[in-house]
């Protein structure tokens, strides 16, 4: 079942430009990506373990900075 948002026309110009950069098939697929992407932990929270090739969850990259700090 479909729903319907309001955006703004600056919004929707946006939008359009990303699905296009993004290869998007159309905005439901945009949004999905967008928010796929949202979840992702940035790299740079990682700090030197970035340079690891250790896959961590924010759950334990949170314990281990917990036990190194106690």
């Amino acid at each position: 079942m479909t729903k319907t948002i309001a955006v703004g026309e600056s919004t929707w110009q946006k939008l359009r430009g990303l699905m296009k950069e993004e290869g998007a098939e159309d905005f439901d697929h945009l949004i999905t990506m967008l928010i796929e992407r949202s979840k992702e932990i940035p790299k740079s929270m990682f700090g030197v373990d970035a340079k690891l090739k250790i896959k961590f969850t924010q759950r334990e990259d949170e314990k281990i900075a917990e036990d190194a700090h106690t």
